[in-house]
């Protein structure tokens, strides 16, 4: 949830995300279709990281339209497309800046070169959404330096759509409404304060011991949790393939009951 909030201070995602997807009215069916494809993507056989690769595209190459009002440096009317790649590069960095915020925070620190191997690797990722490498930060150090410059540029104007969608997304279902308003802590703890700003949440004391203690429970759920309950089964399952085996019952069920095409046939 917190690099969903972070990507729709764009306002190209958040005409997008309203003109042409279904997070709005079934945000639970919008994050099981992303869970399968970068799943699949991360973990896949080449035949399956390809395919989901392809798919992608095709859907985000009929994304687009105009903004229907004006947005910081966006006039109104001005076009909109998903697979313009600087539009994509903003997405792409705060799916991997919050990726490791968050997992320093859970698990410990990352030294500079275990940030910079993680960071050469996420080019591959790019790579698959059609965006070349020559367009992307050379390095760590200058891809933080995009985010920070970013969080500052006018490009990100956090609309009223975009506030609606907040809200629509932290009240997504009456039987995860403890588990939403998690999130929703989460979130605000680890938004830039710009956009945090932006999308006027409040991060005062009281937020800010909900957070601790969260981040506290989290570190232990960790912790008590064994290895094949605490990690994706999709992780499990490309594991075994490595090994030359298949994965559990367990995992398989998991596997099915998410919807994703199994990674070992």
């Amino acid at each position: 949830v917190p690099l969903g909030i972070q990507e729709t201070a764009h306002p190209w995602v958040t005409a997008g995300i309203d003109e042409h997807s279904i997070v709005r009215y079934d945000p639970l069916e919008r994050a099981r279709r992303t869970f399968i494809y970068i799943s699949t993507m991360v973990y896949g056989s080449m035949p399956q990281v390809m395919g989901a690769a392809n798919t992608v595209h095709q859907i985000h190459n009929e994304i687009e339209g105009e903004l229907p009002y004006e947005a910081g440096v966006f006039k109104e009317h001005s076009e909109y497309r998903a697979n313009e790649v600087a539009a994509m590069i903003w997405v792409h960095a705060t799916l991997w800046d919050t990726i490791v915020r968050m997992y320093e925070k859970l698990e410990g620190p990352l030294t500079p070169d275990e940030k910079e191997k993680f960071y050469e690797e996420t080019k591959l990722f790019a790579m698959l959404f059609g965006i070349p490498e020559s367009a992307l930060p050379r390095d760590w150090d200058e891809f933080i330096d995009y985010n920070e410059s970013m969080w500052l540029s006018p490009q990100l104007t956090v609309t009223e759509n975009a506030k609606v969608l907040k809200e629509d997304l932290f009240n997504a279902s009456f039987w995860l409404a403890f588990p939403l308003w998690v999130q929703e802590v989460i979130t605000a703890a680890n938004l830039p304060p710009t956009i945090r700003e932006g999308y006027d949440m409040d991060y005062g004391l009281w937020e800010q011991f909900n957070y601790s203690w969260i981040l506290f429970s989290a570190k232990m759920y960790n912790w008590v949790l064994p290895d094949s309950m605490g990690k994706n089964p999709v992780y499990h399952e490309a594991n075994a393939r490595l090994r030359g085996e298949r994965v559990g019952g367990y995992q398989q069920s998991l596997i099915k009951a998410a919807g994703v095409e199994r990674l070992v046939n």
